[in-house]
């Protein structure tokens, strides 16, 4: 299941780059799922260990990963974070989703995230009464009618 809550929480995950580059697992990259998400977002191939083929970089390493491929990954391997929504392009989505299928994913929602308009995948708005909504139509009426959440977070988000 997929939690969303809005703003940051004292169990959010900030700089979630450099707490993968620190943390990171080798065989994390042994994952069937993780290699499909480095083929999708950074266009690379896994080779093996700490190596990864990429088209624009020749061969690099975990650390060159885009960031929300790193958080993707956290998210995959790591338990008990809201990770911040702001770490992720909407190029990740899919992949909240599809990872919100296998186990629980914790989101601080600082903007609106444009998921597939397709999705099915149910979602709980943790702050809105734990509501769930299960389709795009649904999850843009509650960013809706929630929007001064969103749009007056940042101020006290502390970096």
């Amino acid at each position: 299941m997929l939690y969303l809550h809005f703003g940051t929480t004292k169990e959010t995950l900030f700089r979630s780059s450099e707490y993968f580059d620190w943390n990171f697992q080798s065989e994390w990259l042994e994952n069937p799922l993780v290699k499909e998400i480095i083929s999708d977002i950074d266009k690379s191939t896994v080779i093996g260990g700490r190596v990864i083929d990429s088209p624009v970089l020749v061969m690099i390493t975990p650390r060159e990963l885009a960031g929300g491929t790193k958080v993707l990954i956290l998210i995959l391997f790591e338990d008990g974070d809201y990770y911040w929504s702001s770490d992720m392009g909407d190029n990740c989505c899919k992949w909240i989703l599809r990872i919100s299928e296998i186990k629980d994913v914790h989101l601080s929602l600082i903007h609106m995230m444009l998921f597939p308009e397709d999705f099915s995948t149910p979602m709980t708005f943790v702050d809105v009464d734990n509501l769930v909504v299960d389709n795009y139509d649904k999850y843009i009426d509650v960013l809706g009618d929630n929007w001064d959440r969103l749009t007056d977070i940042e101020e006290g988000v502390i970096l």
